[in-house]
């Protein structure tokens, strides 16, 4: 274990400073050994961005345990007030990711081609912007990963809203519905290594709502 930290803190040190030390000396590098250290630091940068966009799951399992269990908080008070409407939420467009990895890939190539030609002034902010452009190229797919989770979500609430127009069908009233949600909601989990508990967490108010049976009359 400390073995692989020692082996990402070091990886993470050449990825920073390799390219620093590139840019110091550039004019003194030969052109051919110039364009092979910039892809060496460009394949180094995209590998960083893929591990980045890779972790990116935990921050998106919490997000999505939140998001489930507000829907949830929002949907007991809506019953309790007999107020109930339906909520999706807007699927995101892929507009955005697609034009940050256009750019990304543009500024690499654009990196390759000055690094190749005759340096110029301003040749050094060229190969500053590919490297930097490197952390947007999975822009693209980090989005496509967001839209599959809203789709997730809004699924769970498709499924939701069309328990609760059932039950009410079988005579089950909202109040029975509010209490059992807010019951269920006090073992409400959710973590950042998987969505495993906020799935469970989920059908466990899902099936204590279908349980659910009209209301003795007092």
């Amino acid at each position: 274990m400390i073995l692989n930290d020692v082996m990402i803190l070091l990886f993470a040190l050449i990825a920073l400073i390799g390219p620093v030390v590139f840019l110091i000396f550039l004019n003194r590098i030969p052109r051919r050994w110039r364009l092979g250290i910039y892809l060496f630091c460009i394949a180094m940068h995209l590998f960083a961005a893929l591990v980045l966009s890779s972790l990116n799951w935990i921050n998106r399992n919490i997000v999505s345990g939140m998001r489930a269990q507000h829907f949830f908080e929002n949907l007991q008070q809506q019953l309790a007030a007999g107020t109930v409407h339906r909520e999706f939420l807007e699927l995101p467009g892929y507009a955005s990711g697609v034009v940050l990895t256009l750019l990304a890939a543009a500024a690499i190539i654009a990196g390759a081609v000055f690094a190749w030609r005759k340096l110029r002034w301003y040749s050094w902010f060229v190969l500053i912007f590919a490297f930097i452009m490197t952390q947007f190229s999975f822009s693209v797919c980090v989005r496509a990963k967001d839209r599959e989770s809203i789709r997730d979500h809004n699924e769970m609430r498709q499924r939701v809203y069309a328990l609760i127009e059932q039950k009410r069908t079988a005579g089950v009233t909202d109040r029975q519905m509010a209490d059992s949600i807010v019951e269920n909601l006090k073992e409400f989990r959710y973590s950042y290594e998987n969505r495993r508990a906020e799935i469970e967490s989920v059908k466990r108010i899902e099936d204590a709502l279908k349980k659910l049976h009209r209301a003795n009359p007092e």
